[in-house]
């Protein structure tokens, strides 16, 4: 796992809830898309840490189609872009393995 950034605060609050749990968000450094997600979290007081595929075959064959990919650390879910702040802190308050 290559990670290129990030904002790796992993206890944090948002929105009134305390968030205990790593966020990946699987991209690549040259995805706009990707730095629109990573906006997205920053903009939530979210942290995580980017996860970049474009290092390692099988991340790149699992997510290449998908970026930017947010997952939990904590049980796994994934949520595919495009989502919304309102879709981040929904997925983040989840027990779901995955979403969208």
């Amino acid at each position: 796992m290559v990670v290129f950034g990030g904002n790796e605060n992993l206890n944090h609050q948002t929105s009134g809830h305390t968030v205990n749990f790593i966020l990946y968000l699987y991209g690549t450094s040259s995805c706009h898309l990707c730095e629109e997600a990573a906006t997205l979290l920053q903009d939530l007081r979210l942290g995580w840490s980017d996860v970049d595929i474009a290092e390692d075959g099988e991340l790149m064959q699992r997510y290449s189609l998908k970026i930017p990919v947010l997952q939990r650390a904590d049980n796994q879910a994934e949520l595919c872009w495009p989502f919304s702040g309102s879709d981040v802190l929904a997925f983040i308050k989840s027990e779901n393995k995955r979403q969208k």
